[in-house]
């Protein structure tokens, strides 16, 4: 009799550890979007108007080459200084940059670069591993770049140097352009949109000054203002859903497949690649892991890169993104 109830126990125990481990991997999906990423508009393509040679126009886009060889030299240079992060606090609080020599460096080729052309594709070096998000690129150098013109210009408006004012706010405005336009990643966007905005505003001030006076450019810097701060509005909102401890796994697969622009398919795709070790349903893991599969041959060599990248990851990885 006893060995029946211990049978009978056992066979309980089965029944509740395949219970458990149905519960735990049965396929539930990837999951829904929630209201978050369905809502009108929000999928749709963010863009920025195309600077142009036009009376008036802040910034024309100059013709040739010259410009991506500057940049990525510029970005070798600032990749290899030890300490970016504390070199990117010492020059936003640096009230006299133009003091400084390898600021004034920087700035003069970031000025050198504003004068001339630049090729489609000389604006992705920091790209030459697939996914600077994770580890590999964290954008600090572009910042400190892009501070050392914005800090520049600041303290040469103080001291009512206008003509060297504007000079680091073309060189500021054009590069931000230029990350925006013609990289491919979120991070670089994001630090594009940031120049720009900065750019614009310092134009915008510096044109409305008796010794440079101009209505049309400051007029122009107003309005290229307004429509970068139209597009970061949406670029934003697409961020607190992705850019957050825990993104919903059904956000991110439904921006993956329909975000108008690329750089945030390419985002979504690379947390899915965190996420698939943050979720506790061994089936919505494996969902994670086909969707990220199905990527893994996309058309487009950035996506496909990610989804690669993403598939690869591994938990004990995470610690360190």
């Amino acid at each position: 009799m006893e060995y029946k109830i211990g049978i009978g126990i056992s066979l309980a125990l089965l029944l509740i550890v395949g219970l458990v481990l149905f519960l735990l991997l049965r396929p539930t999906g990837v999951g829904g979007p929630t209201a978050a990423t369905t809502g009108p508009g929000f999928m749709q393509r963010i863009t920025v108007p195309k600077l142009k040679k036009r009376v008036g126009e802040l910034a024309s886009i100059p013709g040739g080459a010259g410009a991506g060889r500057i940049y990525k030299q510029l970005w070798r240079t600032l990749s290899r200084q030890p300490g970016q992060g504390r070199l990117l606090k010492r020059v936003r609080n640096d009230p006299n940059p133009q003091n400084n020599a390898l600021y004034r460096h920087w700035l003069s080729q970031l000025e050198l670069a504003a004068g001339k052309g630049l090729g489609v594709k000389m604006l992705r070096f920091p790209a030459t591993v697939a996914l600077p998000s994770f580890v590999i690129h964290r954008g600090t150098p572009l910042r400190i770049l892009t501070n050392v013109a914005a800090t520049t210009c600041a303290s040469e408006m103080v001291d009512k140097h206008y003509k060297p004012a504007i000079r680091a706010a073309d060189a500021l405005l054009l590069l931000g352009y230029r990350l925006w336009r013609h990289t491919p990643f979120v991070r670089t966007k994001t630090i594009g949109l940031g120049a720009m905005d900065t750019a614009a505003s310092a134009l915008q001030e510096i044109y409305g000054k008796k010794a440079v006076r101009s209505f049309a450019k400051q007029e122009a810097a107003k309005k290229l203002k307004k429509a970068v701060r139209a597009a970061g509005t949406p670029w934003m909102n697409m961020a607190k859903v992705v850019h957050v401890l825990s993104p919903n796994p059904g956000d991110l697969a439904n921006i993956a497949r329909h975000a108008g622009n690329r750089a945030w398919r390419i985002e979504a795709l690379e947390y899915l690649g965190i996420m698939q070790w943050r979720v506790t349903n061994g089936g919505r893991r494996k969902a994670i892991e086909n969707l990220l599969r199905t990527y893994r041959h996309a058309p487009d060599h950035y996506v496909a890169a990610a989804a690669r990248q993403a598939l690869h990851l591994k938990s004990n990885q995470l610690s360190s993104l």
